[in-house]
């Protein structure tokens, strides 16, 4: 299994390459804030992807869209780039996003 600084070496490469599958817009990190809210929203089986299904494993890092409408999971190091499995996020995760950068 790879360690952490392993897993942030790759997805630091992957971010200088990728772009959401849907839009074309860049990608950028989610904030621990963000994740960690997200994972107790999977824990409480509320929160649902694109394609409406239920999330229910938790994820070690995400990748924002830039305009901070969708959020893709990563887990042990890998992105999951498909629209379906994106999550969209709401008005209170986006402005997380907003107070982590500010």
């Amino acid at each position: 299994m790879a360690t952490t600084e392993t897993n942030d070496k790759r997805l630091d490469d992957l971010l200088s390459l990728a772009v959401c599958p849907q839009s074309r817009q860049g990608l950028r990190r989610a904030s621990k804030v963000l994740v960690d809210r997200l994972n107790v929203m999977i824990v409480d089986r509320a929160l649902r992807n694109v394609a409406g299904d239920l999330v229910e494993r938790p994820f070690d890092q995400g990748l924002v869209r830039h305009d901070g409408e969708r959020l893709y999971v990563v887990r042990d190091g890998i992105a999951v780039l498909m629209v379906e499995q994106a999550i969209v996020l709401r008005d209170e995760d986006r402005a997380l996003i907003e107070a982590s950068e500010g």
